[in-house]
């Protein structure tokens, strides 16, 4: 659901009003997911600039690839991100490449907790993607700032085989660039991503 969506600049535009509700499917691989907006249709120019905001691709490279540690951690231990890994992974988004060395972040094994009888490990990680190259855009723009940070905690069952009961993932995105228009001047275009998502899962009681 739609809280804010407008242009950047002097001016700003409402790409879509507060309260509509747009619904993203995205895919993994090289094909093109779906974007629509439920009870009408999307014109081109909003399509256009949602594109800018909203990935409708999947990572195949999990968080845990990411944000884990190939060895045993104790409580109150912090470790790097594999920020090689996260490049990767966040160039999968539609045109956006991202450098291992503009990458920071870490992970936390905050504490023990049990989450509806199971016990479980209480993870909280963080990354910033600093400079990140914007692709696709017309000749001549100039970026000058994409920035993207995450924050992520996440309850983790003791037993590997089962599978996160709890998490919580926000992110931010903000992109500056100068592009130049027909008329020779520049136009500035500020893109503003939030998103804020939770998952919990229950599991079945034993028969």
């Amino acid at each position: 659901t739609v809280e804010q969506c407008t242009t950047g600049g002097e001016a700003p535009e409402e790409v879509l009003p507060p309260g509509s509700v747009v619904v993203v499917t995205a895919v993994e691989g090289p094909g093109d997911g779906t974007i629509t907006l439920v009870g009408g249709e999307l014109t081109d120019d909003q399509r256009e600039r949602i594109d800018l905001v909203v990935s409708t691709h999947i990572s195949p490279i999990g968080d845990d690839d990411v944000f884990g540690s190939d060895e045993a951690r104790a409580v109150g231990e912090t470790w790097q991100v594999d920020s090689g890994i996260a490049a990767r992974s966040l160039s999968k988004i539609e045109s956006m490449q991202f450098a291992a060395d503009h990458i920071t972040g870490s992970t936390t094994f905050s504490s023990l907790e049990e989450v509806d009888g199971v016990p479980c490990q209480r993870l909280h990680a963080a990354l910033q993607a600093e400079d990140f190259v914007i692709t696709g855009l017309p000749e001549g723009s100039v970026t000058q700032s994409a920035n993207v940070s995450m924050r992520m905690s996440a309850s983790l069952p003791v037993d590997p085989s089962m599978p996160r009961l709890r998490s919580e993932e926000r992110m931010t995105m903000r992109m500056v660039v100068q592009i130049p228009t027909e008329d020779g001047r520049t136009a500035l275009m500020t893109a503003d991503h939030r998103q804020f998502s939770t998952r919990e899962i229950r599991p079945l009681a034993p028969e």
